[in-house]
């Protein structure tokens, strides 16, 4: 990866990179006004935006599945250009699949979790799977699930569980 020094040097590159995250942000935004959409339409369309850096940008900050959700939301995906349209397409079907099986192992997690009568606290991406967060199972990319149980007698029973469940567990 380049470092600062190095993309002042390359005017070029910083000023895709930059028009990348001038898009990103646009679409990303909450602005459902016709003009905006029609603006990001417009830019679609130019021929001008650097979509490389687009998704190499939005790929690096796990945003391409999200992207291509607003794209949709905003009725613009079939402005893209054929490749990139099918490219987000298939990213986001694989960040859906993956967080329903996520969610699957982590209600499993839950039900074995109260069994024993721990109530387990869901942190970061956890929530998205059992809340309407994103409206769109697959907008967020996510590798695992991060539960948090009390530490006290029932430490021992969670490990157990978890365990079982073939869940990984790591003590702070």
């Amino acid at each position: 990866m380049e470092g600062y020094a190095e993309q002042l040097a390359s005017p070029a590159k910083m000023n895709q990179e930059i028009a990348a995250l001038q898009f990103i942000s646009r679409c990303l935004r909450n602005d459902e006004r016709p003009e905006s959409i029609s603006a990001l339409r417009t830019a679609i369309r130019s021929g001008q935006l650097p979509w490389e850096a687009v998704v190499n940008l939005a790929n690096n900050h796990l945003l391409t599945p999200a992207l291509w959700v607003v794209l949709k939301q905003k009725n613009l995906s079939d402005d893209l250009p054929d490749e990139l349209r099918d490219y987000l397409r298939e990213l986001h079907q694989l960040s859906r699949e993956r967080n329903t099986k996520l969610q699957t192992q982590l209600l499993e997690a839950i039900r074995e979790l109260n069994r024993i009568d721990i109530s387990p606290v869901l942190l970061k991406g956890a929530m998205h799977l059992v809340t309407d967060m994103y409206g769109d199972q697959g907008a967020r990319i996510m590798s695992d699930i991060d539960l948090l149980v009390p530490v006290s007698y029932t430490h021992l029973r969670a490990h157990e569980t978890a365990y079982t469940i073939s869940f990984d567990v790591l003590c702070l």
